[in-house]
């Protein structure tokens, strides 16, 4: 059963296809042993900028908590404004409804903290302890801001895509992103290469495409035993239906 705070309701999660291999028994059985092991179906998944109904209820309060009820991991969107960092994706016009970062790290869920504003390093170190704790890193800095992240010990991912095909150096987690088009389709090399890292694949929809064919791809490397892939959709509830038992 799923909880969105918006949508006020509980909705029954039914699958829509059968994996070769029942996927709740894979990610619990003893013989699969990943960085993941000890997450959920649910935690694999990025909510983007939330679990929402509509574009408006991105990146509030409301669709945070319903990621944390349903135990999405979330990715959002820090920047600074007044000598405090907040979520917001934009360049900030007002000052209604700010989410202040300290209010958000209270909710202590998983996140991929993207970063919209260089010079945020030192406030992400003095939360350092709270990020840790949750499993969650930065990304999506210039590469001179990165290097500080990395410099200070903080768990952070690069960005690979059609545009980038490579990384300056190993981080902890590889963001994999599609602007242009479904680029990682059968990029099993990837894998291979990241095979120790969590390898968090962009769906198609954040770019406005169709994600049925990358989630076709993801299914098939669940269906194969790759542990260490995640994915961060606008669907997080489609996503669940897709890929577990009756919930």
């Amino acid at each position: 059963m799923l909880w969105n705070a918006h949508r006020g309701l509980h909705l029954k999660i039914f699958t829509r296809r059968k994996c070769k291999k029942p996927l709740l028994t894979w990610l619990f059985s003893p013989d699969r042993l990943s960085p993941m092991t000890d997450l959920n179906l649910s935690s694999k998944i990025y909510a983007h900028r939330g679990f929402w109904n509509l574009k408006e209820e991105q990146n509030t309060m409301e669709a945070f908590r319903s990621a944390q009820v349903n135990q999405f991991a979330v990715e959002t969107d820090f920047r600074d404004h007044c000598g405090q960092v907040v979520i917001s994706h934009d360049p900030v016009e007002s000052k209604t409804g700010l989410i202040a970062l300290s209010a958000y790290l209270d909710l202590g869920i998983k996140t991929a903290v993207n970063i919209k504003s260089d010079g945020l390093s030192d406030f992400f170190d003095e939360s350092r302890e709270i990020l840790e704790a949750h499993g969650s890193w930065v990304f999506d800095g210039s590469i001179p801001e990165m290097l500080r992240y990395k410099d200070k010990g903080i768990k952070h991912a690069l960005r690979i895509s059609e545009l980038e095909k490579e990384v300056p150096w190993t981080p902890q987690v590889l963001w994999v992103d599609c602007f242009i088009e479904d680029w990682y389709i059968g990029q099993r090399n990837l894998i291979d290469k990241f095979s120790n890292l969590e390898i968090v694949f962009v769906s198609p929809e954040l770019h406005q495409r169709d994600f049925d064919n990358a989630w076709d791809y993801f299914e098939e490397l669940i269906n194969e035993g790759i542990s260490n892939v995640s994915i961060c959709t606008d669907f997080p509830d489609k996503f669940l239906e897709r890929f577990s038992n009756e919930i």
